[in-house]
């Protein structure tokens, strides 16, 4: 059983059903968020799409999530930056559910270099 790939604008690529991310995507992420990610899921389906559902994923499983889409977001197009209009006056970005949206994309630009994650060509 799959599901549809959550990054940034990707279409038509299947994932497996407790992983947010298709292949090319999640080969993207460093070895360490893939298997905090695997290891922390939830079990028998998708902890961004169970998001509401007690007890089907680790506390932090979800900040986990949403630095692996603006890690893959930055790799794919490193101008990207999160919509002003998406973000409160608190930094909250409602289109991603990320508490400090600026401070999430400065993350994933520092694990890119750091990891040296090439997204290659555009698919």
């Amino acid at each position: 059983m799959t599901h549809a790939c959550h990054a940034n604008g990707c279409e038509g690529r299947e994932a497996h059903i407790e992983i947010p991310f298709c292949k090319k995507h999640f080969k993207l992420l460093p070895e360490p968020h893939q298997k905090r990610l695997w290891a922390e899921r939830a079990k028998g389906g998708c902890g961004a799409c169970w998001m509401d559902v007690p007890g089907t994923r680790s506390l932090d499983w979800n900040s986990l999530y949403n630095l692996g889409v603006a890690i893959i977001a930055a790799a794919e197009a490193p101008e990207y930056e999160p919509r002003p209009e998406w973000v409160d006056e608190q930094g909250f970005c409602w289109m991603g559910g990320i508490h400090d949206a600026q401070r999430t994309m400065k993350m994933a630009r520092a694990i890119i270099k750091k990891f040296s994650i090439s997204a290659g060509p555009a698919y």
